[in-house]
């Protein structure tokens, strides 16, 4: 009885059955002695890639020699006979040559170190073949001519070496070794692409361009199974670099913003002092909403988008108190007071005092002071014709116009101009009054905006509802802030209504597009409820995907970018090539060119 036993050349060895396994051992290291580290590197250095070359070199020699024989076959069949029977018989078709066994690797001893080795060597050819300039120019003016000029460019040349990599059949290795160079050389051109959307779509194809290629190279070197899918998985992984967390997050979040009017509400919420306002709001782009709105469903994400949202909530409180604070400062409270006080004694010559009490209207507001209990009260000792006692006569009419509106309108304009006659009169006579006047004024605008709050929240979003969507009440407003500054008595006062026009405005642009932050509570059931909820929907499922890819960082990273004040710095990144897009372009291009000989 006989063992079998695979030898190192490939070769089965017969050996008896009572020969132990060390006896057996010592036999094979006699007839089959290793070799030397010096040996291996040069065998695996230089004579292998030699091999591969020169047998790259005789198919090519075995091709066109066989394409030309047919070819003169078929010119041959079409001549007369009598021309036919002179020309020489067409040569055999020629077998290229296999120079392993000549250099001394011959296929039985052959190790999957000696196949890649040569492979590389078969592959310098394809590797060094350079793409077909005029092509690049070509198709560059429709399109997508720069892709498909791209892919030309290198399918031509790639497609005919790997056609003479096939005595048999050049035509249809061609064609193949074409077809798979050239979508790979697309890819390459769309990985440098300025368009984000165009860049992502084609690391997609080139991943799994990769992985195939990986898969089905492992295998054409005689890899094992799970050799050629470590390899279809490397190879994929490698196709898919090229982007960061951050980058996918900027890509993701800002593709909507762009070409939309967004610098300026990041103008006015600079100028409002708010920390932040989010692309969505800011852009007020419906699809950038819908993606905002898939943020700040993590752990992570939730508390910071909570943290956040607490923060501009404060900062809103602040500008609108810094509003209140432009239209009456504390401060001007006890101003306003000591502007009265001295304006109060200041006596109203006589003919201007007889030529108001001859307006009727005048008269009846007299007569309102007189009889009034309150009134009479509140003038005790002060003389008629006092600025005191006409600021009281002022006051009535203020009633009147009041009670007037109620019912007639003609006649409530009517007293009006009566008092604003009035009041020019007091006004001209005692600067100080006027001053006080105009203070005074400014404090009931700003007691009238704060008591729309009605005990709720100072937030943009209270202040929107209540006073700046309703368009008639802003414009009166504002028209009320310009005839404060106008009639402001120092250049301070008349900068402070400025700011308040200005921070009007601003606020009627915001505060109507700000999105709710989420509470405590909301912030923590949408963490907790993120991990259970149903994942049908396409937005959720590429919403775990990103997660995924990014080890749990994307959700907290999209909500501080979106959170970000100066996130529209990084715009200009969108259509940023980087250094790893041109090297994984490259790559995927010299991906293309490998692919196409191995596979073929």
């Amino acid at each position: 009885m006989t063992r079998k036993i695979n030898l190192p050349n490939g070769k089965i060895g017969n050996f008896p059955d009572d020969m132990s396994n060390a006896e057996i051992e010592a036999v094979l290291q006699k007839q089959f002695p290793p070799s030397s580290k010096t040996e291996e590197a040069f065998r695996y250095a230089v004579q292998d890639p030699l091999i591969g070359l020169l047998n790259f070199g005789s198919r090519g020699s075995a091709s066109v020699n066989n394409l030309a024989s047919a070819l003169g076959e078929k010119l041959g069949s079409a001549l007369p006979d009598a021309i036919q029977k002179r020309l020489p018989h067409a040569a055999p078709k020629q077998e290229p040559s296999d120079f392993s066994e000549m250099l001394g690797v011959p296929q039985g001893q052959q190790n999957t170190a000696d196949r890649i080795a040569q492979f590389a060597g078969t592959m310098a050819p394809a590797v060094l073949a350079p793409e077909i300039p005029i092509l690049e120019e070509a198709f560059s003016a429709m399109r997508g001519g720069k892709y498909l000029s791209k892919a030309l460019a290198n399918a031509i040349p790639q497609g005919l070496l790997a056609g003479s990599q096939s005595p048999e059949s050049p035509g249809r290795t061609a064609l193949e070794g074409a077809a798979i160079a050239g979508p790979f050389s697309a890819v390459s051109q769309g990985i440098k692409s300025g368009s984000p959307a165009i860049r992502n779509f084609s690391r997609v194809l080139s991943a799994l361009g990769a992985g195939g290629l990986g898969y089905y190279g492992a295998k054409g070197i005689g890899a094992p199974e799970p050799v050629a899918d470590l390899s279809a998985v490397l190879l994929g992984s490698l196709g898919a670099k090229g982007i960061n967390t951050q980058r996918r997050v900027r890509e993701n979040i800002l593709k909507g913003v762009e070409g939309t009017p967004y610098q300026e509400a990041v103008d006015a919420t600079n100028r409002l002092g708010l920390t932040y306002i989010t692309p969505a709001e800011a852009s007020t782009n419906p699809f950038t909403g819908s993606v905002q709105g898939t943020l700040g469903k993590t752990e992570k994400g939730a508390r910071l988008l909570y943290e956040k949202g607490k923060e501009r909530a404060e900062s809103e409180e602040k500008s609108i108190e810094n509003l209140f604070g432009n239209i009456f400062p504390k401060k001007l409270e006890e101003r306003k007071s000591a502007l009265y006080e001295k304006s109060k004694p200041v006596e109203i010559p006589q003919k201007e005092l007889n030529e108001l009490k001859e307006n009727e209207i005048f008269k009846r507001a007299s007569k309102i002071v007189e009889s009034k209990s309150a009134y009479k009260e509140k003038l005790k000792g002060v003389p008629e014709n006092s600025i005191e006692y006409m600021n009281q006569i002022k006051r009535a009419m203020d009633g009147m116009i009041k009670k007037a509106r109620n019912v007639d309108t003609g006649e409530a304009d009517i007293i009006k101009d009566t008092k604003n006659n009035l009041l020019e009169r007091l006004d001209t006579i005692s600067p100080e009054y006027k001053e006080a006047r105009q203070l005074a004024e400014r404090g009931i605008v700003r007691k009238e905006i704060e008591k729309l709050f009605n005990k709720k929240d100072e937030t943009g979003t209270n202040l929107f509802k209540t006073l700046l969507s309703n368009k008639k009440d802003y414009a009166d407003l504002q028209n009320r802030f310009k005839r404060l500054e106008e009639r402001a008595s120092t250049p301070e006062q008349i900068e402070s209504m400025k700011n308040a026009q200005q921070q009007l405005e601003d606020m009627k642009l915001i505060f109507g597009r700000l999105i709710n932050i989420p509470t405590a509570k909301t912030a923590e059931a949408l963490a907790r409820g993120s991990m259970s909820e149903s994942r049908s929907s396409t937005q959720t499922a590429m919403r775990y995907l990103q997660e995924l890819l990014s080890g749990g960082k994307y959700d907290k990273s999209a909500v501080e970018l979106i959170t970000n004040p100066y996130w529209a710095k990084e715009l200009n990144k969108l259509k940023e090539v980087t250094k790893k897009d041109k090297l994984l372009a490259a790559f995927h291009n010299l991906l293309g060119k490998v692919g196409a000989q191995a596979i073929t």
